[in-house]
């Protein structure tokens, strides 16, 4: 799966602070199957066509957004890339 394919797809990104979740969507938000890449990340992917529909972060904050923190949006943009890479590692 190309990241590049999917960084051209503006993702809507939705964050949950009370829980510290953070939800990205490429296109309408879906259901779909979860993908666990690694402990509290998980890539959903369409399950007819298991084309990636989205990401879920469990603990964003904690674990992408360490002082001095930037935009959630910024954050999220900079790991898509890396995310989609272990996916598909």
């Amino acid at each position: 799966m190309d990241a590049k394919k999917y960084m051209k797809i503006k993702p809507e990104i939705l964050y949950d602070e009370f829980s510290d979740v953070l939800y990205i969507s490429f296109g309408h938000p879906c259901p779909g199957i979860a993908n666990e890449v690694e402990e509290g990340v998980l890539v959903r992917t369409d399950q007819e066509t298991g084309e990636v529909i989205g990401i879920t972060i469990i603990d964003f904050k904690e674990r992408y957004m360490p002082p001095p923190a930037v935009s959630i949006e910024k954050s999220a943009q900079k790991i898509i890339p890396e995310i989609l890479k272990q996916f598909n590692a």
